[in-house]
């Protein structure tokens, strides 16, 4: 089951709204006084808290038995309450809404070993996937997150929106030190492809499953060259954002990933990106009006030549203009230097690489197209705007 704050939640499958829910939860049980808590679920009619008391002396247990649904607005007017019960609830849930809301969005992950390739020690893969299971179950877990299935070469699973990036960078690292912790050894090396899915609550489950498997294929493994990643941003209103890369693209360099720890992980610079937007939107040191028009800044943006070139000025110098004009009329705008800060890697992560492999196992990146693609910071926006955009 799922468990917040060591906290059991369900003790079977989770819905998606529980796993929406769970890291803002974490967070109400944490900082919100037991007394508050109570009110709150004394105001819930019995059928949507089965188990809860109505007086206790953990408040923060009985939580574990109120129905995730009722700290969605939309939800209290679909029938399951009388008009006055909703009244109730919201009335109570102010409090706990006081400093944020509880996402609308969750992801699935899939994730598969691309191949096992021709092993003489198979007994040594067959080790290094079970200790990965094993291990995965746990970050998972760590995450807010809940393993459908994590075994043979093969992992699903559902977790709140805001981990899913850090977890999956986790994940693919954890997956190959088993590798290597087991002695698996051989030319072509045992990789792992992912693919990430944000969708809405309301979504049908079975076809935000459907899209995983999709991307994992075809964007992950076709596109991108396998040891790869993929992402996409499925809202009510259809596909918002699709971004794949591989691994060494995605991942932040072993250099950057390395102040003071012993066992670095190496983050997506995707996540590292929303980070950043997420915190210049707060600082209002970036525009939501040039994020909304990235895809069209993007295409009259130059590629390097060469891709093993570095970005050329050109492209940092007319990016980061079209950066600074969405601040016109702004009472603060930032300098030109912070905007040529903001792009560089908005830039990086709109150029699209393929892996390839050649007959001699050596591992060689090409661009995949001649035009940036603007997903990787459409993705960044949804995140750091936490899909608010569309509830």
């Amino acid at each position: 089951g799922l468990k917040v704050r060591g906290i059991p939640l369900s003790s079977g499958a989770p819905s998606t709204a529980d796993i929406a829910a769970a890291p803002w939860l974490g967070r109400v049980l944490t900082t919100v006084p037991p007394l508050m808590l109570t009110t709150f679920i004394q105001a819930i009619p019995q059928h949507a808290r089965p188990g809860a008391r109505d007086e206790t002396a953990d408040a923060v247990a009985d939580m574990a038995h109120v129905d995730t649904d009722v700290y969605y607005d939309s939800r209290l007017d679909d029938g399951r309450f009388t008009p006055g019960e909703a009244g109730n609830i919201r009335k109570a849930i102010k409090p706990l809404l006081a400093k944020e809301m509880p996402s609308s969005f969750y992801a699935v992950l899939r994730m598969d070993v691309d191949s096992l390739g021709v092993r003489d020690n198979k007994r040594r893969v067959a080790e290094a996937l079970s200790g990965f299971a094993t291990v995965a179950a746990a970050q998972i877990q760590a995450a807010d997150g809940f393993t459908v299935f994590a075994g043979g070469d093969d992992l699903l699973a559902l977790l709140p929106m805001e981990n899913a990036l850090r977890c999956v960078a986790q994940l693919r690292q954890s997956f190959t030190k088993a590798v290597a912790d087991a002695g698996v050894d051989g030319k072509a090396p045992v990789t792992i492809s992912a693919a990430v899915v944000f969708a809405h609550v309301m979504s049908p489950l079975t076809r935000v499953l459907a899209a995983a498997h999709l991307i994992l294929d075809e964007h992950a493994k076709e596109r991108a060259g396998r040891d790869a990643i993929a992402v996409r941003v499925a809202k009510r209103s259809g596909i918002t954002a699709d971004w794949w890369m591989p691994w060494e693209k995605a991942l932040e360099s072993a250099a950057a990933s390395t102040a003071g720890t012993s066992a670095p992980l190496r983050r997506l610079q995707l996540e590292t990106l929303a980070e950043c937007v997420s915190g210049n939107l707060a600082l209002g040191k970036v525009s939501s009006k040039f994020l909304y028009k990235i895809r069209s800044h993007l295409h009259h943006v130059p590629l390097p030549m060469d891709a093993a070139m570095p970005l050329p000025e050109l492209a940092i110098s007319m990016l980061a203009s079209e950066y600074l004009a969405s601040f016109a009329g702004a009472v603060h705008k930032p300098s030109l230097q912070e905007a040529r800060d903001f792009v560089q890697p908005v830039l990086a992560q709109c150029q699209a690489w393929r892996r390839r492999v050649s007959r001699y196992d050596v591992v060689t990146y090409e661009r995949d197209g001649d035009n940036y693609r603007a997903d990787a910071a459409l993705i960044a926006r949804f995140i750091a705007e936490r899909g608010e955009d569309d509830q």
